[in-house]
């Protein structure tokens, strides 16, 4: 038989599927009682009418199927007709002991295919109660012995069939909405928070499988290993250092365990030993106790997820834990995908913008100031503003090509933080006050990006402190420190207007705070506190450098 007929077969609706079971099984039955008759023989013609009437119904029922679906109502009373034939045979031949008591196992097993177990279980006590009460009328009728031990065993055959049927009905509509969970797996939303999309993933992963905790570990092939932890509807991203947590015998094995010492494991494929399946420190790091786990491999990232506590040991929980390992992985390589998008989309801005800055207001100023060379005067004062403005357009040159040149280069040029004091001093030179640096520690290095920001922190500062406070004199203390830089600018001005309390420093809102400042440390992810007085304004700033 072709592939396509089995396709066929089992694409078909059930009720066909039984329709089919019930033409057979009458006919057959049919068969059997002509060649046999059943006992007792005064009913034999009655069991041969019933039992043709049957097999006529039956192949009525398989013809209107293939011409058209039954309606759910014509269902029920499709398998009320089953029912009322199955207690009439066995009612007209020898009840518990008839042959026709396989009828009772048709009836459930279409139950089964048509229904949860709700309906298998409603199906079994119409029938049970049908066949009692009929064996109580047979033996109340004909007075002869009842035979109890065979009726009890006969009775447990049909109850732990139904019972069966009914638990893997139940597991069918289990993994149905397990399966129905999977194929409406939501896409991860794009955001800034990387967190976020991961965390939405993890989610829905834990939905799926009814976990309580999820846990992903992947490598996105630099040695760059990362883990996302799920739990309570909160994800952290973090780094994890080390090799992967699982023995090299399991990396590619999909397995669960729930027992906390890991003596045996479930082993989706059964090749590998459990000893030392998972590092230690793993284990107790995350809190690991149940869990089932399987790896993923993408097309830029390779991992393994973890889904931890509530975890079945069954073969087919094993099989959907891949499966959506499977799924998590495709979302990683995703997100992988959006950022370096979204990054490549930025680097090639920023070359834009660059490019046309080059072009356009960096030759601007190279003409200015040329033309400014050009110009003669005797008198000292013109001499010394027209050298003013030359230094303030050779230092904006300066600054604007080291801008350019840093978004063009490969890797971030390092310099000493000390640099900035030669250009304090031209800003002191250009507003008229006195500029004092101090940095801390000597000879600490920082990225020529890093100092470009600080060159227009102290820039905005110092311009706000003279041209709004009237301050003479600005210090700026730089200090970097575990990855972060902390700045602190104070002034001798009168401080901000309308807020400036006598000789009593008072902390500004953030709603109250510079604009263009506050905006360019919320960029920097940073923190930005500022406090005035009649005696001057102190401004603090905190970055990740």
């Amino acid at each position: 038989m072709s592939r396509a007929f089995f396709r066929q077969l089992f694409d078909a609706p059930a009720e066909i599927a039984i329709a089919q079971g019930r033409v057979v099984l009458s006919a057959l039955s049919l068969v059997g009682i002509w060649i046999d008759p059943t006992e007792p023989p005064a009913f034999a013609f009655h069991v041969q009418s019933t039992l043709l009437f049957y097999a006529l119904y039956a192949l009525t029922v398989l013809t209107v199927l293939h011409w058209r679906v039954i309606h759910p109502v014509g269902g029920n009373v499709i398998h009320t007709v089953d029912i009322i034939v199955v207690a009439s045979l066995l009612f007209l031949s020898d009840g518990f002991s008839s042959p026709f008591l396989v009828f009772f196992t048709f009836v459930l097993l279409a139950a089964s295919l048509r229904w949860d177990w709700q309906g298998i279980a409603a199906t079994t006590a119409i029938l049970t109660l049908l066949a009692a009460a009929m064996g109580v009328i047979e033996f109340s009728l004909t007075q002869q012995r009842f035979d109890l031990n065979d009726s009890i065993i006969r009775i447990a055959y049909l109850v732990v069939t139904a019972t069966l049927l009914a638990y893997a009905s139940a597991h069918r509509e289990h993994e149905r909405g397990r399966l129905a969970k999977l194929a409406q797996w939501p896409a991860a939303t794009p955001a800034k928070d990387r967190s976020v999309p991961m965390g939405e993933t993890l989610a829905q992963a834990v939905s799926v499988l009814a976990a309580h905790r999820a846990l992903a570990i992947w490598d996105k092939g630099k040695g760059n290993r990362k883990v996302a932890l799920w739990h309570r509807g909160h994800c952290d991203i973090f780094d994890f250092p080390g090799d992967g947590p699982v023995a090299c015998e399991l990396a590619d094995q999909t397995f669960s365990c729930t027992l906390p010492d890991l003596k045996s494991l479930n082993l989706m494929h059964r090749r590998a030993s459990s000893a030392n399946a998972l590092d230690a420190n793993f284990l107790a790091q995350f809190q690991i106790g149940e869990f089932a786990s399987a790896p993923f491999k993408g097309t830029v990232a390779q991992g393994r997820l973890f889904l931890l506590e509530n975890i079945r040991p069954s073969d087919d929980h094993l099989l959907i834990t891949r499966i959506v390992a499977d799924r998590v992985g495709v979302e990683i390589d995703r997100q992988i995908f959006l950022e370096e998008a979204a990054e490549k989309a930025a680097a090639d801005e920023r070359a834009s913008i660059m490019r046309d800055l080059h072009d356009g207001l960096l030759q601007n100023l190279t003409a200015a100031r040329a033309q400014l060379e050009l110009l003669t005067s005797d008198d000292k004062y013109e001499k010394t503003r027209v050298e003013t403005i030359r230094g303030l357009l050779r230092t904006e040159q300066l600054r604007l090509r080291q801008f350019i040149d840093e978004a063009g280069a490969a890797a971030p040029e390092m310099v000493e933080l000390a640099s900035l004091s030669s250009w304090t001093d031209e800003i002191a030179n250009f507003w008229g006050c006195e500029v004092e640096l101090v940095v801390e520690p000597d000879g600490a290095l920082i990225t020529r990006q890093v100092v470009n920001q600080l060159t227009l922190l102290i820039a905005e500062a110092v311009a706000n402190a003279v041209r709004h406070g009237q301050a003479k004199r600005v210090r700026a203390c730089l200090c970097y420190k575990n990855d972060q830089m902390q700045v602190e600018i104070m002034d001798d001005g009168r401080g901000f207007p309308h807020r400036a309390k006598v000789r009593i420093p008072e902390p500004i809102q953030s709603e109250e705070l510079p604009r263009s400042l506050h905006q360019r440390i919320a960029n920097l992810q940073g923190q930005f506190q500022v406090w005035t007085c009649d005696l001057g304004t102190r401004l603090q700033f905190e970055f990740p450098a």
